[in-house]
C-alpha cells in the first residue's frame, strides 16, 4: 500500500515520511524530488522545486506537478510525499486516491509558520504580510486537506519517530 502525506508546508511530510519510511522498510518518494527530475531531464541545469516555481510562476509549475504525478506509477508499498498545494487540484487528489491512502499532517498553525519562516518567506507568500498570506492559504487548504485525505493527525506533540510511529499505527 501506497502511504501518501499531505500537508501544508513544513508540517514534516519530508522528515516523518522518511522516518515512516525506514520503520516499513520501504522507500521514501518525494513528489518535489520527481518534479525536479522531470523539469531538468535532459538539462545542464539542475533546479530545486523552489526554483523552479520561481522561474515558471504558479500555473506552469501546477501543470508540471500535475504532468509528473500522471506519470508516477509505484510498482510496490512506498512513503509517498506531496507537496501543500498538490491537493488544491482535484485530478490530482484523484489521482492520489487512486496510489493509495492519504493521510493529513497537521500541525499547530502558530509552530508551523515559525519553521517555514526559518528558512526565509516562501515564494508562495506576500513579501509584505507573510503572516497573513499564510493565515489565508491555511484557511483555503485545510479544509480540502481534511475533505480528501483518509485520516489526519495532529503531529504538534511528537517527535519525528514518534510522529511516524503514529501514522504507521493508524494505517495498519
Amino acid at each position: 500500500m501506497v502511504t501518501v502525506l499531505c500537508g501544508f508546508k513544513g508540517c514534516g511530510k519530508s522528515v516523518v515520511g522518511r522516518a515512516l519510511a525506514e520503520i516499513k522498510k520501504v522507500q521514501f518518494v518525494d513528489l518535489d524530488a520527481l518534479i525536479e527530475q522531470h523539469f531538468c531531464k535532459g538539462k545542464a541545469e539542475q533546479l530545486s522545486f523552489r526554483d523552479i516555481y520561481k522561474r515558471i510562476g504558479p500555473i506552469p509549475f501546477r501543470k508540471l506537478e500535475k504532468a509528473t504525478l500522471a506519470q508516477y506509477s509505484p510498482q510496490e508499498d512506498v512513503v509517498f510525499s506531496v507537496g501543500g498545494g498538490t491537493l488544491m487540484d482535484t485530478e490530482n487528489v484523484e489521482m492520489l486516491k487512486k496510489l493509495g491512502f492519504l493521510v493529513y499532517l497537521s500541525v499547530d498553525d502558530d509552530l508551523l509558520f515559525e519553521r517555514i519562516m526559518a528558512d526565509g518567506i516562501p515564494a508562495t507568500f506576500n513579501e509584505n504580510d507573510p503572516r497573513g498570506s499564510f493565515d489565508l492559504l491555511m484557511t483555503q487548504r485545510r479544509g480540502i486537506y481534511e475533505k480528501a485525505c483518509e485520516i489526519s493527525i495532529d503531529l504538534t506533540p511528537y517527535s519525528v519517530e514518534e510522529a511516524a510511529k503514529a501514522i504507521l499505527g493508524v494505517i495498519k
